[in-house]
This record gives structure tokens, sequence and C-alpha cells, in this order.
């Protein structure tokens, strides 16, 4: 049987009025939070939504627009977020807002592009949330649709396992397959359709803004153009990871 729990407040006044997308716990707590595409982290006060994190607000040039997968697409708390302050953040700006460290070539149009963001607050403990944040990565993408709309911690690692804080990343292939360049995704050498590996505290990314863990499965490839930062491909769109 299904009981009322809660509302989230209404984004827009045409349907859907919300675009709720993802609910979780905070690690370690029975913390309730919740996500809408159009900008805005809730945690659950009791029943009663408050906003914990306003993406707009942070970010100027954010959009929600044209819709689909577009706008705050998902967040994930570092497994010891109550003592590091560590949360993590998708979400979409226009084509060319910055220098994307994933493209392709400019006969393709670029529809927006995705960003994952490290922020960091000195009180984990308060509400709404007040912190910084530094860019992990940027990718274009050749529509609005197949995001990046999920990333994830292991729930099941424990400190001193190998995939203890590493962060999981969904990359949908941004419609490529189905609007005439099937070549964007599918292979080791493009991130579109993967899922990623990445450790926020290293640098040994192209980038330097993250690390690419030593025993991602294809690290020690001797393809030139080789992303190693893939853990997983051949998706059109995951949007949940589960273990």
């Amino acid at each position: 049987e299904l009981e009322k729990f809660t509302q989230i407040p209404a984004s827009a006044e045409q349907n859907p009025r919300t675009r709720i997308t993802k609910l979780i716990h905070q690690p370690n707590t029975d913390k309730l939070f919740v996500v809408d595409l159009r900008g805005k982290l809730y945690f659950l006060n009791g029943e009663k939504p408050e906003v914990y994190l306003d993406m707009a607000k942070e970010k100027p040039k954010f959009i929600h627009t044209p819709g689909l997968a577009t706008g705050f697409g998902s967040f994930a708390f570092h497994p010891e977020f109550s003592k590091n302050g560590l949360l993590y953040t998708t979400h979409t700006e226009p084509a060319a807002s910055a220098k994307a460290d994933f493209g392709f070539a400019d006969s393709i149009k670029v529809e927006l592009q995705w960003i994952v963001s490290e922020w960091k607050t000195k009180t984990p403990a308060a509400k709404p949330f007040s912190g910084e944040s530094r860019e992990l990565l940027r990718v274009d993408m050749e529509s609005q649709i197949h995001g990046v709309q999920e990333i994830i911690f292991n729930p099941l690692s424990k400190p001193g396992d190998k995939d203890y804080g590493l962060l999981y990343i969904g990359i949908g292939d941004g419609g490529s397959a189905e609007h005439g360049y099937p070549f964007l995704c599918g292979s080791t050498e493009k991130i579109w359709g993967t899922v990623l590996r990445i450790d926020p505290k290293g640098s040994n990314s192209a980038n330097r803004n993250y690390g690419i863990p030593p025993d991602n499965p294809f690290v020690k490839s001797e393809k030139p153009n080789l992303v190693k930062e893939i853990f997983a491909l051949g998706f059109r769109n995951p949007h949940r990871i589960i273990w």
C-alpha cells in the first residue's frame, strides 16, 4: 500500500510541474535528499523538503532547457562526507561555455555541455550547503538527450578496498548513435556511451583535475587514444548504477 510521504515544490507552471530524478540517503545517515532536474537539490526535514543546493545560484551558466536530459542531473555524497564535506554533482551549461575535456570534430554541432563538479564544505552538518566547487571534467554533447545523469560511489566498498572513494560516472551517448554519429560511441577511444571510474583525489588525468585508478580495465592498453577512465562501455544511456 502506498502512502503520501512528501511533495517537492513545483519548478514550472506547465507539466511536468517538477522533474524529480533521484532520491538517496546521505551515507551512514537516514537523511534523504531529492534532486529536481530544473536545478534544486532538496533535503527532507522530516517530510518537509527544504532547498539544500540551488545550482542556478551557484553556477550562473546553468541551464535546464531544452529539456529531456538537461539540468541538474545527479549528485553523490562522498562516503566520508560527514568528515571531509565532499559532494559531487553533474549539471548542464550552453555549448562553448568553456573548453571541453572531451569534444568532437567541429563539423558536428554541440548542443550543450555536461560538467562534473566536486564541492567542499567546512561544515558538513550545515543546511543549506555552503562551500566552494571545482570542475573535474566537461563533456560536449551532440544533443540534449542521454547526458551525464548518474554519479555514484560503490556503497558496498569499505575503507581499505580498492574501490573505496572512487567515483563512477555514467556518460550517455548524447543521442549520437540515432542522429547519425555512431562513431562517437561504443569505443574505448571515445567517452560517450560509457561508465567512467575515477579517483577525485588523484591528478594523473589529462586535465590533472582527477585520477585514473591503476586497476581500471583498460589502463594497460597501448592504444594511443584510449580513454583510460573507462570502466565499461556499450551503453546508450547509463541512467542509474546499482550494486
